[in-house]
């Protein structure tokens, strides 16, 4: 598994990066409606289930944090910059700067110090299976 070496191209890493929006829009989007159905919304009292879910649930979005920091950090690879720079994405307003950078900007079109040039589309790729 190479989480945080090789290349991904813009659309590898715009693709990436809405499956990754979609896989914790789902869980948050289903906790408010199962909430709103109990109408237990706006509860002051959480139980121990709410706390065992909540942790649950941090562990759900630190593992796709740093997933979206491999995403990143492939794509300045690239671009033949150091992955490092994907930390750049968040600081405020710099970081929207580089997300648009990391979009737009086309990759180079030869090999590079982090890997072969990158062609096509490929899901394992981009979550770092390949």
């Amino acid at each position: 598994m190479t989480l945080f070496a090789g290349r991904i191209n813009r659309l590898e890493y715009f693709i990436g990066t809405v499956i990754l929006f979609v896989m914790l829009f789902i869980p948050v989007t289903l906790s408010v409606v199962i909430r709103l159905l109990a109408g237990d919304l706006v509860s002051k009292t959480t139980s121990f289930l709410d706390q065992i879910l909540l942790l649950l649930f941090y562990g759900y979005a630190l593992v796709l944090f740093i997933i979206n920091v491999s995403l990143e950090a492939r794509r300045f690879h690239d671009l033949n910059y150091t992955g490092w720079l994907s930390i750049l994405l968040y600081v405020p307003i710099i970081g929207w700067i580089y997300a648009v950078f990391l979009l737009f900007l086309p990759g180079k079109n030869q090999n590079n110090k982090y890997g072969k040039e990158t062609r096509g589309m490929n899901i394992k790729k981009i979550f770092g299976f390949s």
